[in-house]
């Protein structure tokens, strides 16, 4: 399918497309050198596939290699690209997974011809040669989460989605949500009278590390009973976001009385800012931290011109559905397709 209107050239003839698979070194100056001008290229792409998030997961891990897949119609001339990871398991099999995974909330192809049916089956029929591949966390809407899902003896299961308008229209909430609303946020004010509550919003490399913390603090705090809840890739994370900066990522912090009790972490790009850690302390639930924070950090997004807060995976929970509801999103959704030797 051509898309002129976006200004895209006309497509040279699918049978000249190529896909290799670029590993190590190369894979690193792939992300170093091409993968900027196909992220830039590339308007549906999401913070996680920004080249200082890929990267900053690349350089750190010693168990796995850098793998990227290069839709190309001539050499030097990709159309797609997709960053994974081969890493060989406790069991000596080679397992291909996304670059960025689990952290990454979606996982796509970057380029201008990612989302055209041939580039984006060129790159799944790639990732058939493996024995075990795990692809998380692809979105539906795109085309290659679209094959994925059809993929023939793939298993496949999809996770629910929360995008978040900004400005948040609080009037069309329901009138119970928005009276519990009104009552929590009353007893906040009073206390933000007082003087007793702090909220800020990283602007700078070292206030995003110390609110990184914050948030990693409460994180652990509140899964310290379901450690396998929690993830188990903390410091990692961190490491990943050193090279995004603040010029991609932002830690926004909710203090009472000194002491942070809510916090998100977030990557953004252009007009959407996607919640990639968010915590709380379970000790003052009853004051409901996690709805101060939202409420805050919505009314500063909205001041410097942002419209999406994606709340990303929504765990099939009841409370976790409902929490996100109170908010009025949009729901979409992701796959997370299994190779036939991965399940």
């Amino acid at each position: 399918m051509n898309r002129r209107g976006q200004g895209i050239p006309l497509l040279p003839g699918r049978d000249t497309l190529t896909v290799k698979a670029l590993e190590g070194p190369d894979a690193h100056a792939f992300l170093a050198v091409r993968w900027p001008v196909l992220y830039a290229q590339d308007r549906q792409a999401t913070a996680f596939q920004s080249p200082a998030w890929l990267r900053g997961w690349a350089t750190q891990r010693p168990t796995s290699t850098p793998l990227v897949l290069v839709a190309e119609y001539a050499p030097g001339q990709p159309a797609a690209a997709l960053a994974l990871t081969r890493e060989v398991t406790d069991e000596g099999r080679v397992r291909i997974t996304p670059l960025g995974s689990p952290a990454a909330e979606y996982i796509r192809a970057v380029g201008p011809c990612a989302d055209e049916p041939h580039v984006a089956g060129a790159l799944v029929q790639r990732l058939t040669d493996w024995a075990a591949v795990v692809m998380p966390d692809v979105p539906t809407d795109s085309c290659l989460g679209q094959l994925l899902a059809a993929e023939p003896g793939w298993s496949h299961t999809s996770t629910a989605c929360a995008q978040v308008p900004v400005p948040m229209p609080y009037a069309a909430m329901s009138r119970a949500t928005r009276r519990d609303h009104v009552r929590r946020e009353r007893t906040w004010t009073a206390m933000e009278m007082e003087g007793r509550v702090d909220y800020s919003r990283s602007r700078t490399a070292d206030e995003l590390a110390a609110g990184y913390a914050d948030a990693q603090h409460l994180h652990r705090r509140r899964w310290a009973s379901r450690p396998t809840r929690g993830d188990t890739s903390l410091d990692g994370l961190l490491e990943a976001l050193r090279h995004c900066g603040s010029a991609e990522a932002f830690a926004a912090v909710l203090r009472l009385d000194g002491c942070p009790v809510a916090a998100m972490v977030c990557l953004h790009r252009g007009p959407v800012a996607y919640s990639l850690l968010p915590a709380m302390d379970p000790a003052v639930a009853d004051l409901a931290p996690g709805h101060a924070l939202h409420r805050r950090l919505l009314a500063d997004l909205d001041a410097d011109g942002f419209n999406v807060l994606d709340l990303g995976r929504t765990r099939d929970e009841p409370g976790q559905i409902a929490y996100k509801r109170q908010y009025l999103p949009s729901w979409t959704s992701s796959v997370t397709a299994h190779g036939p030797s991965s399940s």
